[in-house]
């Protein structure tokens, strides 16, 4: 019993160590080091950072410009597709009724001729050498015919011409002094109004060239 007692004695001090030790850690805690926070610093801190960041208006001028460049392609456009394409026609006068009358309106082709040769039969926008302006009429013959009139009926390389397109009794006359018998040359035309009673053409000014035909009109 005594060794036992003895034993026991000399492990209390040990838990008292224990005890101790424990109670310096509570008495003094570990210590962490604080990172101090990044610094932030802002996007816009004055009043001209804030208008540097605005979106830049564009300039009146510029707009302008654009407008008047725009109006300046388009009139160009017009312009050349007038004079070079496609423009509209009034016709004015008497001369070829009963196919056209007068003050009505009509599409001219200028391109037509560019890739083929005008027709007979075709009516056509030319430059009247009878007064210097353009008129309309029909190509009746072209390069090489030979174009006679006979009892009021024009004639072509020797076989009346079928003119369904007259009123009916129409007759083709010609002036005074004027030979009954033409023949075209190389690049000539022979043109015609289809009333004839009320028509300068060919048969007054004679035959026209290929440079004076325009073109046709569309109907």
């Amino acid at each position: 019993m005594n060794t036992t007692e003895s034993k026991t004695e000399q492990n209390k001090p040990a838990r008292h160590a224990d005890w101790n030790t424990f109670n310096k850690f509570l008495d003094n805690p570990l210590k962490l080091e604080q990172v101090p926070e990044p610094e932030v610093k802002p996007v816009c801190t004055t009043a001209v950072d804030l208008v540097l960041t605005e979106p830049v208006p564009p300039k009146r001028h510029n707009a302008l410009f654009v407008v008047a460049l725009v109006c300046l392609l388009c009139l160009a456009s017009y312009y050349l597709i007038s004079r070079f394409c496609i423009s509209s026609v009034q016709v004015s006068g008497r001369s070829m009724q009963p196919t056209l009358h007068d003050g009505e309106r009509y599409l001219l082709n200028r391109l037509c001729y560019l890739y083929r040769e005008p027709l007979p039969g075709e009516v056509v926008v030319i430059r009247d050498p009878g007064h210097k302006d353009f008129a309309v009429k029909r190509i009746v013959a072209g390069p090489s015919d030979r174009v006679s009139f006979e009892a009021g009926h024009v004639v072509v390389n020797g076989k009346e011409l079928k003119e369904t397109y007259l009123a009916s009794g129409t007759e083709t006359l010609l002036p005074q002094s004027k030979p009954h018998l033409v023949v075209l040359g190389r690049n000539q035309y022979f043109v015609l109004g289809d009333n004839r009673n009320m028509s300068e053409d060919s048969r007054f000014y004679g035959a026209i060239n290929r440079s004076q035909i325009v073109g046709p009109i569309w109907r």
